[in-house]
């Protein structure tokens, strides 16, 4: 996507995984309104340096089905880094699941001092 992603692909990819409007995208992400496009950078040496937590795998350690027909995931982020196999953080990932099989994400909950395991975001795009 050298010129950015189309305002409808990007929209629709996600707002079928999340439960927010085309109003809402467009105050978080950069949203070109003369060419109706979303910007996007490839990651790479000049934009990204790995932390242990942005290589981190996921691992669901327990399966809880709610009342409500939600299901939450609890979810260990587990260093894949040589010298660590530690989970770096574990959370509770809510989701709802439909007839067809597809999801949409409810909410995260980072479990007890995991937040402060989690680095500042790294902007690839600046305004």
């Amino acid at each position: 996507y050298p010129n950015g992603i189309p305002k409808e692909e990007f929209e629709s990819l996600i707002m079928e995984y999340l439960p927010i409007t085309a109003e809402q995208i467009r105050e978080y992400a950069v949203f070109d309104e003369e060419n109706h496009t979303y910007d996007w950078a490839r990651l790479g040496c000049g934009n990204y340096a790995p932390t242990f937590f942005g290589t981190s795998l996921p691992e669901v350690i327990d399966i809880k089905e709610n009342e409500d027909g939600t299901v939450t995931l609890t979810v260990e982020a587990v260093c894949d880094m040589v010298i660590c196999d530690d989970a770096v953080i574990t959370h509770e990932l809510t989701v709802k699941f439909a007839e067809d099989g597809s999801f949409q994400y409810l909410g995260n909950e980072i479990l007890n001092d995991g937040i402060m395991h989690i680095p500042d975001y790294q902007y690839r795009i600046k305004e």
